[in-house]
């Protein structure tokens, strides 16, 4: 009998020692993964009872202000074997004309996406434009009485501050959340290179299907997109992240207006200052916005146009919401003197245009997306020209070997002087079309002829 008591208590502390070991194991050393949220279907359903929340702020309020704001988006996208996997998630109305602002990550890939709204019905959307970038997409309804949000400054947002988000998780449609804002301008490292980064941190719950869904504030308005969560399991775990509300708007009404975003740089590569606000300029990029205004290696930029730098997260999430050609006001630090630079923004191609992407029907059947030329490409090219921005794989521009940045200077003979132009004399055209044009990397004239 001593014997069996022996080896039960033996049993029982390596019992214990070894929970002990695996949730040790759990808190200390399983780091959350970062993810987005993308579809999954209801499960696991449970009742709880969860207590109410303190104060006179009344959520039902904000509710009923944005529940119809807020749509289901069902992305289909066709797998290797012929079928369709469905990807769903959320979108917000942003205008009174059927535009609906998402993620990229949600739609992207997908030959057919369906927008349900708050009441049940159901419309084909189309992808008016996306940003890899900023994870953000446009897409369009037939629908011109739909209700939209109202904008709110995502840059006055504080921590501690209450907000509200609406999605759809795990397809339970127009799901409301609450909790607190936790932190902001925070890096993920979700979007790669040249990313604009700078999410807004909640403990609200959020879970796959609330991407692309709204952040309200305590007034109503909206003030960010939720698109990831930081979990071990794929479902939430405490915290989940949004784009602020003031990049969303630049990024969608750009895309909107130009069929791109109009991104600014100030042409600096910077890092943060430990235990200091403020960013370090680490290279000045030459004839860039900074080169011009005098900026240097090793100054300490502290405020733009009035507005404290934090971080690099804020600071280029704050850069992303001017256009080219936008002057700014900055405040710099230089071997302990405090200066100021007035720098006039540039876009990617290091002038002040503003350049639309152009993607009208007749341009998409071709398969190419054009762009007119910057004031300085006018200049080299005679005043002459459109830019081929980008060749859809397989089709009749692809299958002539046309490459993005060819400048076509004339159709059938007849100079071009922009898109517009561009256009009118491709409708007016036979039905055999021949381009002439260049490439800046290669010497010569290079046309290429197709049927119409």
């Amino acid at each position: 009998m001593k014997k069996n008591s022996n080896y039960l208590g033996n049993f029982v502390i390596s019992s214990l020692v070894a929970i002990v070991a695996i949730l040790i194991y759990h808190y200390y050393f399983n780091e959350p993964k970062i993810v987005f949220q993308d579809s999954a279907v209801a499960r696991n359903v449970s009742f709880t009872d969860n207590s109410r929340i303190n104060g006179d702020l009344d959520f039902t309020t904000i509710a009923k202000k944005n529940l119809s704001s807020v749509v289901y988006i069902n992305a289909l996208k066709p797998d290797n074997s012929g079928m369709f996997t469905s990807n769903t998630g959320s979108g917000i109305f942003i205008a009174p004309n059927g535009y609906i602002v998402t993620n990229t990550h949600v739609v992207e890939g997908a030959s057919k996406i369906v927008a349900v709204t708050e009441s049940g019905n159901s419309y084909n959307a189309k992808i008016v434009g996306r940003d890899e970038t900023t994870d953000i997409a446009v897409l369009k309804i037939d629908n011109t009485s739909s209700s939209f949000v109202s904008f709110g400054n995502s840059d006055i947002l504080k921590v501690g501050e209450w907000i509200m988000l609406i999605g759809n998780p795990f397809k339970l449609r127009n799901s409301v959340s609450v909790g607190v804002i936790s932190a902001k301008n925070r890096t993920l490292n979700l979007l790669g290179e040249n990313s604009i980064e700078s999410y807004i941190q909640t403990d609200a719950v959020a879970n796959p299907g609330n991407s692309g869904g709204g952040m309200f504030d305590s007034e109503g308005y909206f003030v960010g997109m939720i698109s990831a969560i930081s979990t071990n399991s794929g479902s939430f775990q405490g915290y989940s992240f949004a784009i602020p509300s003031n990049i969303v708007k630049k990024v969608a009404f750009d895309i909107i207006n130009y069929g791109t975003v109009q991104r600014a740089w100030l042409g600096v590569l910077i890092k943060n200052i430990e235990g200091e606000d403020g960013v370090e300029i680490e290279r000045v990029n030459r004839n860039g916005a900074a080169d011009k205004s005098g900026l240097k290696t090793g100054d300490k930029i502290l405020d733009i146009d009035g507005v404290r730098i934090i971080n690099v997260a804020q600071f280029e999430g704050l850069i992303s919401q001017y256009k080219p050609g936008d002057k700014v006001k900055i405040k710099y630090l230089r071997n302990g003197k405090m200066l100021f630079a007035n720098s006039v923004l540039r876009n990617h191609l290091n002038t002040t245009d503003l350049i639309a992407n152009r993607n009208d029907d007749i341009l998409v059947k071709l398969g190419f997306a054009l762009r007119d030329l910057t004031s300085e490409e006018k200049i080299e090219n005679g005043g002459f020209g459109v830019m081929v921005v980008s060749v859809i794989q397989g089709s009749k521009m692809s299958n002539i070997n046309i490459e993005p940045g060819y400048i076509i200077k004339s159709i059938n003979g007849m100079k071009i002087t922009d898109v517009n132009d561009f256009i009118s004399k491709l409708k007016n055209s036979t039905s055999k079309i021949q381009l002439k044009g260049m490439y800046k990397s290669y010497p010569g004239v290079f046309p290429y002829v197709f049927e119409k």
